[in-house]
């Protein structure tokens, strides 16, 4: 299933909370417009006698994602606004912006390595910077920005202390098996390769304080494989920060 969720959390000043909403929102309009819109097609009386059955049918699964994808859109919007009461953004923000960016998340040092490229000075928002120093590769296919915004939510140490993290880290892996159970998804982008929907998503995965147990589990084998994908994707990168990507404890 093609199910993902938008998570976006004003955590420790990472996470412009006013501009990831308006993300969030935009996103969740734009799947109900296409949903209706797929209903009103699926809805005219010459559909069922003229489009072929195979078309109905992934119209069908199409609505069926979409609508999933809509659910973890507006669950993420609450945690959102719960989080948003308990954290004192501008004083946390104040603090932050005087930290070395390159500590903000394991993320930033490892598309620094993968690209090439330097942190820029004049960005605080963390998403914005992780996208400021990625190559188009990186930042190819539907729904990176998406998944790069979820994991970068779940690994952050904040959430992980709230009542919220376990209904997020659940939600996280159900849509995530979802999106890998099937042959033709090699990448959570869709793509033929690693994008930051793929490293912020196994950075994330990994992390979980229950990871190898949980990965041990038969029918989480897509998973498993997709990691399995990404650390052959990285093999000729010898870096020392994109071996954390694959060792928890190192991460936390």
């Amino acid at each position: 299933l093609a199910a993902t969720c938008q998570v976006f959390l004003h955590l420790a000043g990472q996470i412009d909370v006013t501009v990831e909403q308006k993300r969030t929102e935009e996103r969740l309009t734009q799947l109900e417009q296409t949903v209706e819109t797929l209903r009103a097609d699926r809805a005219r009386s010459e559909y069922t006698s003229k489009v072929p059955i195979a078309k109905q049918l992934a119209d069908e699964r199409k609505i069926h994602e979409i609508e999933a994808e809509c659910e973890s859109l507006r669950e993420m919007l609450s945690s959102l606004q719960d989080m948003e009461h308990s954290v004192d953004a501008q004083t946390i923000q104040k603090d932050e912006s005087r930290t070395d960016k390159d500590t903000m998340h394991p993320l930033i040092p490892i598309i620094s390595e993968l690209t090439g490229h330097a942190t820029p000075k004049e960005v605080t928002d963390l998403q914005a910077i992780i996208e400021c120093i990625a190559n188009q590769e990186l930042m190819g296919g539907p729904q990176v920005k998406q998944w790069l915004s979820w994991s970068i939510h779940l690994h952050a140490p904040q959430l992980r202390q709230t009542a919220h993290f376990e209904r997020s880290s659940t939600c996280f892996r159900e849509m995530l098996s979802a999106r890998l159970h099937s042959a033709s998804c090699m990448y959570l982008a869709h793509t033929s390769h690693v994008t930051l929907a793929d490293l912020g998503a196994v950075l994330a995965l990994v992390t979980l304080p229950d990871h190898n147990s949980w990965i041990r589990n038969g029918k989480f084998k897509y998973v498993a494989q997709w990691i399995d994908r990404i650390k052959d994707a990285l093999d000729d990168k010898p870096s020392v920060s994109i071996s954390y990507l694959f060792c928890p404890g190192a991460l936390i």
